[in-house]
């Protein structure tokens, strides 16, 4: 991971040294993404075994209402900025990714969700510090990058703003927009610190090589976190991780539509134009097709919450 202009840029918006503006994301090796991609299949499969064995914790089967985002202006802006943006397929996938991250890092223990079993009468009144509000606007946003507004073609040259130019990577592309939306557009605006974790959350969220080790920024946390719910929705990743009433139900309000058809086709799109980006090398092992072969495991999910 490359960080151009990185000490600049700490000194012009005076943030903390680990919130960095990610101006480009190098692709790793092919070795090293083929390893982390095993590693992290078989570290799966292993705990889904232990899951289904008893010897770790089922996946508590919550009640949607408790994983919600924090109703506030700047959570209705953002799902209305996505909508404005990208197909509803893709905006239904950003809400689905909100909440399997929610409801799969409660079960790691990471958030603490105050009541979500559901019919569990009993409440904790323990406080949740868990920032809801900034990484429902991560995750609502995270795909934006793809829109044609935001998508600036090489053959054309014109760049759509300073940071965004027609080499920026796609999860660049969204999080600097993001990043836009809440220091500009909103009123009051978020604290810097809020603000870039929002945008390092979107920008790093495909950098899977990086995840092995999630301790060094919290920005990082929170990629980590949210490619937890995004690579769920995309290739069905984590979903021993998931109650299958949990997925049913947000399946439910937030249908697949054709996104396993139309996300696809825009990555290829993406990585047509800037072969550099990191999305390439995943899609040299097969991403793309994982993707669109992954829409079939949710169909028993879709079946049974429509029935």
């Amino acid at each position: 991971m490359t960080h151009a202009n990185h000490k600049d840029k700490i000194e012009d918006i005076s943030i903390q040294p680990e919130l960095t503006l990610t101006r480009i994301l190098t692709q790793p090796s092919t070795f090293a993404l083929i390893r982390t991609m095993v590693a992290t299949k078989v570290y799966e499969a292993w705990t889904d075994l232990l899951i289904q064995t008893g010897a770790m914790s089922q996946p508590p089967p919550f009640d949607i209402a408790a994983l919600d985002p924090t109703p506030s202006d700047a959570t209705q802006r953002a799902l209305e900025l996505a909508q404005q943006l990208v197909e509803p397929s893709i905006v239904n996938h950003m809400i689905r990714t909100y909440y399997f991250a929610m409801a799969i890092n409660a079960w790691k223990g990471k958030i603490k969700i105050k009541s979500h079993l559901i019919d569990d009468n009993e409440k904790s009144d323990e406080e949740e510090e868990f920032d809801r509000e900034a990484f429902w606007v991560a995750c609502v946003l995270h795909d934006i990058g793809v829109s044609d507004e935001l998508t600036p073609t090489i053959a054309e040259g014109e760049p759509v703003s300073e940071e965004i130019t027609p080499e920026t990577n796609f999860e660049v592309r969204g999080g600097t927009r993001a990043h836009a939306f809440v220091t500009q557009d909103l009123t009051p605006p978020f604290s810097q610190k809020r603000a870039w974790l929002v945008h390092e959350a979107i920008a790093l969220h495909t950098s899977i090589v990086e995840h092995g080790d999630s301790k060094g920024t919290l920005g990082l946390q929170w990629a980590a976190m949210l490619f937890d719910g995004a690579a769920t929705d995309l290739t069905a990743m984590k979903l021993g991780k998931l109650a299958p009433g949990t997925v049913a139900t947000v399946l439910q309000k937030h249908p697949k539509l054709d996104f396993h058809t139309l996300f696809p086709e825009k990555l290829r799109k993406e990585c047509a134009a800037r072969p550099c980006c990191l999305i390439t090398q995943t899609a040299k092992i097969g991403l793309f097709e994982i993707m669109e072969k992954s829409g079939a495991t949710f169909v028993k999910y879709e079946s049974s919450s429509s029935s």
